[in-house]
């Protein structure tokens, strides 16, 4: 796998800007020259009254030309290696209407007068014909990728390896920004995923699990540690190569659809961004494949957001997921927002591709019954560290740091009998500004095994069974008692 990043070549940006250069020189010896004729006007005593207006239509016309093209080219869905060019295809695009109209001021000054309006469509229809000619060229320039068939990858292959992933949000203070200290979102994070395995992550509200998602996708910068997709190193600025291969479904599915695009629009999105693909017959028929992929039908491709239930969205994100054939999906709370009836409908949707294409799955949650369900093993995180991890039956069935016990024990159940939780973890949790010395979870711990050591060491690694380890600084805590001691 060749990480390369693909951006705008060189030489167009430099045709273009010599472009603009020969516009604008012509533009302004013109102008000068329509800046003449109003002086001859002045020293006309019949004519001294419409040089006001004379230049009033000559200004105003251009700003009209200039702003509508500006509007022409900015708008619509383009592809994101051609949107930074629009700048340099405004700018040339501006100066054939410019032009236009200038040489009509020059030669026929009074008839422009009468039938100012009628040139005035016609140089903002030759600067948008302009644009969209520009447009359609820079296109052409994009290399293409073929879009794949979806295919199953090898089961078992390593995907994603993480490696002491650190994530530190500087603390500012002072005119000259100065730092004074630093946000440990997360501190020390490492784990990997294969082909055909889901990892669930799981903690408490602000313990990292949504930043380690972010820093894989690139989407914030990493402080230090190593990234690595199929045992090749990413890079710090990630290719279209990369950004095929791993892809996000995103907690609110009302906040991940635009709700601006039809259905088609969105899915096809990574098609032209990642891809380069700009024929609509082939993305119509690529992303209607996706829907059904997903369980949706035909007469879909064409509504809005607005006209789906909070499940057909979540299957919506999912299709626009797939749409690139990735092979690693990053799950960020898919079904936190809806209905227990509909989580078990998308549940079964990603098991059923997953069992099909062998992706691998980052399943980030708060809901211990949801990460049972679909994980094959399960990463326990606290206060921007993993505290355990296991697979899913030795978490469940034998939890050993105090932290995943407490988890564990403050799930509430669907009881008829017992409607009480069995245990509410006391405290806080440290801020990750100035998190406690030694061990991060020692002011709230309950353990028989607590003692002074926990307070200045830092926890290591201990196994418990083969594939199952904790972090903690005594060993003693592997043979507490599952009972809670208060």
């Amino acid at each position: 796998m060749v990480f390369k990043n693909i951006r705008i070549k060189p030489w167009i940006k430099i045709t273009f800007i010599i472009a603009f250069l020969i516009e604008m020189v012509i533009f302004i010896i013109l102008s000068l020259n329509v800046l003449g004729n109003g002086f001859l006007f002045l020293t006309s005593s019949s004519l001294s009254e419409i040089v006001g207006i004379y230049f009033s239509q000559y200004i105003i016309g251009i700003l009209i030309i200039i702003g509508l093209t500006v509007f022409a080219t900015k708008y619509g869905s383009k592809i994101q290696l051609v949107y930074e060019l629009t700048n340099y295809i405004a700018l040339i695009a501006i100066f054939p209407g410019l032009i236009y109209i200038t040489i009509n001021f020059l030669i026929d000054p009074i008839g422009i007068f009468y039938y100012f309006f009628v040139h005035l469509v016609y140089a903002v229809a030759i600067s948008i014909v302009a644009s969209i000619i520009l447009k359609k060229l820079s296109y052409r320039t994009i290399p293409q990728y073929d879009i794949e068939e979806m295919k199953a990858l090898e089961k078992g292959q390593a995907l994603l390896d993480v490696e002491d992933l650190k994530v530190h949000y500087p603390l500012l203070k002072g005119i000259l920004r100065r730092q004074i200290g630093a946000v440990k979102a997360v501190d020390g994070v490492s784990f990997s995923i294969k082909a055909g395995e889901t990892v669930g992550l799981v903690g408490e509200s602000g313990c990292g699990k949504t930043t380690v998602a972010l820093a894989i996708l690139g989407l914030i910068e990493k402080t230090s540690g190593k990234l690595l997709l199929k045992e090749e190193l990413l890079p710090k600025d990630y290719s279209r190569i990369i950004r095929k291969s791993v892809q996000m479904v995103f907690q609110d599915p009302d906040a991940s659809l635009n709700p601006q695009l039809k259905v088609v629009d969105i899915i096809a999105e990574p098609l032209k961004n990642i891809l380069g693909i700009t024929n609509r017959i082939k993305l119509r028929r690529h992303v209607l494949k996706l829907l059904e992929e997903v369980s949706l039908k035909k007469e879909h491709l064409d509504r809005y957001p607005h006209e789906f239930s909070g499940g057909q969205k979540q299957r919506i994100i999912i299709a626009r997921a797939l749409a690139c054939n990735p092979e690693l999906i990053i799950l960020d709370e898919p079904t936190s927002a809806l209905d227990v009836s509909v989580q078990a409908q998308i549940l079964n949707l990603l098991r059923d591709l997953q069992k099909t294409y062998n992706y691998g799955f980052l399943f980030i949650t708060h809901d211990l019954s949801v990460v049972h369900h679909i994980a094959d093993r399960i990463a326990v995180m606290y206060l921007g560290k993993i505290v355990e991890i296991g697979n899913k039956n030795q978490i469940f069935s034998n939890p050993t740091h105090p932290y995943t016990k407490a988890l564990l024990a403050s799930r509430s159940e669907v009881s008829g009998e017992d409607q009480e939780i069995t245990f509410v973890l006391s405290g806080e949790v440290p801020s990750p500004i100035a998190p406690p010395s030694g061990c991060s979870f020692h002011p709230r711990c309950y353990t028989e095994s607590y003692n002074e050591l926990c307070t200045r060491d830092a926890p290591h690694k201990i196994e418990v069974e083969e594939g199952h380890f904790i972090w903690c600084v005594n060993e003693e805590v592997l043979r507490d008692t599952h009972d809670f001691v208060f």
